[in-house]
């Protein structure tokens, strides 16, 4: 049984909402520092995975700056760095 894209956008909702959820409790902040901090690359897609943001370790391991990559959809960027 596959769910749809609402139901499962649900289940996370409930789930960051719900006080008996395993999740840790962050506050924003902190999340925020985690991003911005990490040496990790991380990158934020859409439903028809569009780069929607990144974070400044995206320019140092792939060598393109965030402003490049926003937008771009990031199927079509791994299979041409597949290629190349």
């Amino acid at each position: 049984m596959s769910l749809t894209k609402e139901t499962k956008r649900q289940k996370v909702s409930d789930s960051l909402s719900n006080e008996h959820s395993p999740l840790p409790k962050i506050s924003v902040s902190e999340l925020v520092n985690f991003y911005n901090l990490t040496s990790d690359l991380l990158v934020v897609y859409d439903l028809e995975w569009r780069v929607i943001t990144v974070n400044s370790s995206t320019e140092r391991l792939f060598g393109y700056t965030p402003e490049e990559l926003i937008g771009i959809n990031s199927k079509n960027f791994y299979s041409s760095r597949r290629q190349g």
